[in-house]
């Protein structure tokens, strides 16, 4: 099932950047929705790690810390880190962030575009190349993610660690 929900994305290789460029960040203000649209377009041509988390969520509180860490230490590689927040409120999850010092980007988007991209767990995260095709996608927790994320992330064309064939 995990294989043909990927197979249904790649043939959809820019669902995932336009729901992203579609989505609105928690509380802005008209004015900033601009700027969101631009960091979003800045994703392009980078990887992404795009994850849906939930506050109440206990997998979600351990993996977001770690997908913090992970994109520090993968900087060199340009991993951008978008998270989705599935909480009733925004302010769910602006609570949780902030009790626990987690500092990262955090999204909403319409059920319309979860539905699109598949997303029926939490948490649920896929690993997007270069190119804007999903990579890999991860259901449920598991610590052995961050790893094998490196290994993808280094092995990306056109990233400071692939052979840039």
């Amino acid at each position: 099932q995990n294989a043909e929900r990927l197979e249904t994305l790649l043939g959809q290789a820019d669902a995932a950047i336009d729901a992203l460029l579609r989505a609105v960040k928690a509380g802005w203000s008209d004015r900033q929705h601009a700027e969101a649209d631009k960091d979003l377009e800045s994703l392009r041509g980078r990887p992404v790690l795009l994850t849906f988390w939930a506050s109440w969520c206990g997998p979600c509180r351990q993996e977001l810390p770690e997908f913090q860490r992970l994109v520090g230490e993968l900087k060199a590689e340009n991993l951008a880190l978008v998270t989705v927040n599935m909480d009733r409120t925004p302010a769910q999850g602006m609570q949780f962030l902030e009790r626990y010092g987690i500092d990262i980007p955090v999204y909403l988007m319409s059920r319309n575009d979860l539905t699109t991209l598949g997303v029926q767990s939490l948490p649920t995260s896929v690993l997007i190349d270069r190119a804007g095709r999903p990579a890999q996608i991860y259901e449920g927790y598991s610590p052995d993610v961050p790893d094998e994320i490196r290994r993808l992330v280094a092995a990306m064309e056109g990233g400071p660690g692939s052979s840039g064939k």
